[in-house]
């Protein structure tokens, strides 16, 4: 984490948390049924970690954005959401938060004040529904072509094809690539490429 921070703080990056289960063997992809004070609970301490590594090095945490499962159910859950956004309120209150539009961990950090900025997936299949296509399942995971031209539709035109060929809306302040695909770094150069060839601009998130 802390050698995170200096490659950060050399090149000028945001930093941002991505708390999850403490699921390891999974990788925090398992879903798991916790009650929300032990949501908040492991939020607060992954996201204080980093807060207090972040202080140490000059840095800030300017956003979160929960990892795996754990975002996936916040997606869906007001409860879980909810839990969710009281541990990064009591744990990093100056940071916003990356959640998909309309999501009901949008909403709950909307309503508890936090900056919400829209993310949607670079390179991750989407159903009728909104939500991502799980992993394992025919659609998931795009080739890179198809993602930059998924990420392009999505920026330009804030829509997004799911897999069985209805478009449907999706807005976006931030895209997420997967560091555990074929080649992260080559895809994001292309897309960046792509994107500031119609005048996108890619800056830092900037909370309160």
């Amino acid at each position: 984490m802390q050698a995170a921070l200096r490659l950060a703080r050399t090149h000028g990056v945001a930093v941002g948390a991505h708390p999850g289960y403490v699921d390891r063997k999974s990788f925090g992809r398992k879903e798991l049924d916790l009650p929300a004070s032990e949501i908040t609970a492991l939020v607060v301490k992954q996201v204080s970690m980093l807060v207090m590594l972040a202080r140490g090095e000059g840095l800030r945490v300017s956003h979160v954005k929960p990892h795996g499962s754990l975002y996936n159910q916040a997606v869906r859950d007001d409860a879980l959401a909810t839990a969710v956004v009281a541990g990064i309120l009591q744990s990093a209150p100056g940071a916003g938060i990356f959640a998909p539009e309309g999501s009901a961990l949008a909403r709950a950090a909307a309503l508890s004040g936090l900056t919400v900025w829209r993310e949607a997936f670079v390179d991750r299949g989407y159903e009728s529904s909104g939500r991502l296509v799980p992993r394992g399942s025919p659609g998931a995971l795009l080739n890179d072509q198809d993602a930059v031209r998924q990420a392009v539709e999505v920026v330009v035109s804030g829509r997004v094809q799911a897999v069985f060929g209805d478009w449907i809306p999706c807005g976006a302040d931030t895209l997420c690539v997967h560091g555990d695909g074929t080649d992260a770094r080559a895809l994001l150069s292309t897309l960046t490429k792509e994107l500031g060839q119609r005048g996108v601009v890619i800056r830092a998130p900037l909370a309160r």
